[in-house]
């Protein structure tokens, strides 16, 4: 029988009283707090949300007072903590546990398969390698020392100078939890949500915060050193400088099913820029208000002249997508698994410049902010691609997931993903088989969509990552070499836009519709050559939307589309023999690919036939299966002419049907072509 949760409500501690300044003031004239400040937490609640599809893959179940599943679709385990955390404040969070030897009871018990079982009921907090630049703030750890769980990836945030929170931080497990398991490989594997509250009593004339901040340049407005633009840069993927994605079956895997499908989950980092023009971000969670707390964004009112909240919607926030490549022995690259969309709602603005850390709703110039593995696991942020406006940056909300009835708010219906698998990246099993695909190589590539970002790709990344089957699969990253994170499109692994090398190319176009990467290889095949296309749609999107009325704008848009393209055509000439025409599509299903077929002048391929789409009080026809924003396809046929400069075209899947051209490389006979042309 599973327990009623209870909440225990920490009681006040003491802060420690410094000799130094309680506060300072920086290069703008803000008051900081004094850097060696500290305060104290005696006693609090705590929780570990606890993913137990995870768990039960590595043969573990859970006995104890557990809650009912949350939102996120983990199953909560509340406890206490009594003793002491010691911690600096950093503007409205943390810097780092100085101290910590806090008892922590968790009602919980794991339990194996043979019956064996390790409490988490009498656990001690102690600080983790945050301060040596590492990814734990706490661990908690055994009547040995030993530690069994680290908490990695943490939200923190100062209630003003009265309660701290740490929430949506990853739940890893420590080598000695591992071999306990009996699988040494699921170190550092996360395991769900961890989650603390305390209150705290700070010293007289403390402040958690600046106490005023004029200086928020959102994009737009006009900074010294000229027009502030947004500038973010994904930094890091993977849940560690050394760690690894997360990995789950939905079933029982084998290693090599055709059936079977793999969920893969990254952590990811993402900076704003240290540029002197870098604009303030909009971090709001899905549906804020003007009447929620900490509104309005800008407070006191901005500077005179610049602008205030330049947008309509009061809940702009990145979104991050994710998708894994695989390139094979024969060098074709195939991206094999797509997600949802994950809201962001919550930065902690880590490693800001000296001046505005405003709120964990606004990432300043030069903060970083997590999302771990866990918080991009939870149902309650995931939403569907078709969504999002990727050029634009924007969550046309209206008759989405999340608002079926356009009233601003969540519901009715479903919210989130509907369970664990929902909405997320699935790879089917044997495409991830180091035995089935020898001398392939993986690639996890993120992206976060930020509304008005000069340059998409400086937000999104890839790193290489090596599968493995034993018990379960493990998806460690590669951390050097050519392996290692690198920014940019994971496309540009295959092929190098500086350095292309021998019949190959790779072009990036922009429009203002979106821009879109176009890169080819031409192998020999004999006397003949293969050629490969891949086409991979950044953020090119026909936006379908109402042109008046309800959902024509924010705060309600409506999106009624978001397709991007439906054909792709590549000229040749009437003798190059033709032949192997192939397409992947990531695995949609067969009566859903592309028709191809070569004519005299060219090889095209066409989406399939859809149907009229009815959405957002709008009719209109749209083929399937589109090659729309974050998705790669890859084409591929045999030809007896080699590779010479041509430009192959894209049409769009919607409305007009425009046209776009992408300079690389194609099969034309030259002079049959010059022939041809004058006839």
């Amino acid at each position: 029988m599973k327990a009623q949760s209870l909440i225990v409500v920490g009681a006040l501690a003491l802060g420690l009283v410094p000799s130094a300044p309680l506060a300072a003031k920086d290069d703008f004239g803000l008051v900081q707090p004094a850097a060696n400040v500290m305060l104290e937490a005696s006693s609090g609640q705590t929780t570990l949300a606890l993913n137990d599809h995870y768990l039960r893959e590595m043969g573990v179940k859970l006995s104890g007072e557990i809650g009912e599943r949350d939102i996120h679709g983990f199953l909560p385990v509340h406890g206490t903590f009594a003793g002491l955390l010691q911690f600096t404040p950093e503007g409205a969070g943390i810097s780092e546990f100085s101290k910590a030897d806090a008892n922590a009871r968790w009602p919980v018990s794991l339990v194996r398969r043979d019956g064996a079982k390790i409490t988490l009921q009498n656990l001690t907090l102690v600080p983790g390698n945050w301060a040596g630049g590492g990814d734990s703030l706490l661990r908690a750890i055994d009547a040995d020392g030993d530690p069994l769980l680290d908490f990695s990836l943490v939200h923190h945030k100062l209630h003003g100078a009265v309660r701290v929170e740490l929430m949506n931080g990853d739940i890893r497990i420590a080598p000695k939890l591992a071999q306990w398991i009996g699988l040494p490989e699921v170190t550092e594997a996360t395991i769900g949500q961890f989650s603390l509250s305390a209150s705290v009593r700070a010293p007289l004339g403390f402040s958690a915060a600046p106490k005023s901040c004029n200086f928020v340049y959102w994009p737009g407005s006009t900074k010294p050193a000229g027009p502030a633009l947004v500038k973010t840069l994904l930094i890091r993927l993977g849940d560690s400088a050394g760690g690894s994605l997360a990995a789950a079956c939905a079933g029982s895997c084998t290693g090599a099913s055709a059936a079977r499908v793999v969920k893969i989950t990254p952590g990811a980092t993402i900076a704003n820029s240290t540029d002197s023009d870098a604009a303030h971000v909009p971090w709001y969670p899905m549906f804020s208000s003007a009447n929620r707390p900490g509104w309005p964004p800008v407070n006191p009112p901005p500077v005179s002249g610049q602008p205030n909240y330049p947008y309509a919607t009061l809940d702009a926030h990145p979104m991050l997508v994710w998708s894994v490549y695989r390139i094979n022995s024969d060098n074709q690259i195939e991206q094999i698994g797509r997600s949802g969309v994950k809201h962001a709602f919550l930065t902690i603005n880590r490693n800001c410049l000296p001046g505005c850390n405003v709120n964990g709703n606004i990432l300043g110039p030069g903060c970083d902010d997590i999302y771990s593995i866990g918080n991009n696991d939870s149902n309650g942020f995931l939403g569907v691609r078709s969504e999002i406006d990727p050029l634009g940056g924007m969550h046309g909300r209206c008759q989405s997931t999340f608002d079926t009835n356009c009233d601003g708010a969540t519901g009715p219906g479903v919210v989130g993903a509907a369970n664990n698998f929902d909405r997320r990246l699935m790879v089917v099993e044997r495409d991830l088989a180091p035995g089935l695909n020898p001398s392939a190589r993986w690639f996890l590539e993120s992206w976060y969509i930020v509304r008005d970002q000069v340059n998409p790709l400086t937000a999104m990344g890839s790193q290489q990552f090596t599968p493995a089957f034993g018990t379960v699969w493990t998806v460690p990253v590669v951390t050097s070499g050519a392996g290692a994170f690198r920014q940019g499109a994971a496309i540009d692994r295959w092929v190098d836009p500086a350095n292309p090398g021998a019949n190959a190319a790779s072009t990036h176009v922009k429009s203002d519709n979106g821009s879109f990467k176009v890169a080819v290889r031409a192998t020999p095949v004999g006397a003949r050559w293969r050629y490969d296309y891949a086409v991979f749609n950044i953020d090119y999107a026909r936006r379908i939307v109402p042109t008046s009325g309800q959902g024509s704008a924010e705060p309600n848009l409506c999106l009624a589309s978001n397709s991007g393209f439906g054909s792709l055509s590549v000229p040749v000439s009437s003798v190059d023999n033709i032949a192997n025409l192939s397409h992947f599509d990531n695995g949609a299903p067969a009566s859903n690919d592309w028709a191809g077929s070569a004519g005299a002048n060219a090889v095209n391929w066409s989406a399939p036939a859809g149907g009229t789409v009815t959405r957002c009080g709008l009719s209109f026809a749209q083929p399937d299966n589109t090659l729309d924003f974050g998705t790669l396809f890859r084409f591929s046929f045999e030809s007896d002419a080699a590779p010479r400069a041509g430009r192959v075209t894209l049409t769009e899947a919607t409305g007009a049907a425009a046209a776009v051209t992408a300079s690389v490389l194609v099969p034309a006979n030259l002079d049959v072509l010059l022939e041809e042309s004058f006839e």
